[in-house]
């Protein structure tokens, strides 16, 4: 069964249904590099983290939208740490014995927000540059891709040269051996043409003698 509690703040699901809050919990994603990034927030690569972890930007609808429906953004990391207790007291647990109120917690959150300004643009740094970082990879593969589409190309176009060059050949020799066959045709032509000439020379002279 999934757990129903934020492994960050320990926030729990029947909590927030009591309280009536407009919190949404989110498993972890199953891309490889912002789940990295989690693991690198969260301490741990199972579990359930709550929407107050995440900065607006990170909804695909924006926070305003119904928690029930609330969706993140794929490249989504969470990089909002918020305090488990206040003054002693867990503010997040069902069982606390003070109740506070929206306020006292939106003022919780918005002071904790200020104090980790750094730790938020490190974090949102480092998801960048695995962004980035992937996408250069991308890049060099797509570049890689390319220039052995281009080498495939340019041994295609060989190829096709060489096979014309074969198929002129080819009709060359066929030429030559027609002239071939045409001079030898007529070269036993004129052979059976002198023989004759030669044998009617020889009957003349036979009958003059006689």
């Amino acid at each position: 069964m999934p757990s129903h509690t934020c492994i960050v703040c320990k926030l729990k699901l029947t909590f927030v249904k009591q309280k009536n809050l407009a919190v949404s919990f989110h498993a972890f994603p199953r891309y490889p590099y912002t789940k990295q990034a989690w693991i690198e927030f969260c301490g741990t690569d199972t579990g359930v983290v709550c929407s107050k972890h995440f900065s607006d930007d990170c909804f695909i609808a924006g926070r305003e939208e119904n928690y029930k429906r609330r969706r993140l953004f794929g490249w989504a990391v969470p990089t909002i740490r918020l305090p488990v207790k206040i003054n002693g007291t867990s503010i997040l647990s069902e069982n606390s014995p003070e109740e506070i109120s929206s306020s006292s917690l939106s003022e919780t959150i918005q002071q904790e927000i200020s104090e980790s300004v750094d730790s938020k643009e490190t974090t949102h740094l480092s998801a960048d540059n695995i962004i980035l970082t992937h996408s250069a990879t991308i890049s060099q593969l797509k570049a890689q891709v390319q220039e052995h589409k281009s080498k495939l190309e340019a041994t295609n176009k060989k190829l096709h040269e060489i096979e014309r060059a074969i198929f002129e050949r080819d009709c060359v020799i066929e030429d030559l051996r027609k002239t071939l066959g045409d001079v030898t045709r007529n070269s036993n032509s004129e052979t059976l043409h002198v023989d004759f000439i030669d044998d009617i020379k020889i009957e003349d002279s036979e009958l003059q003698s006689s």
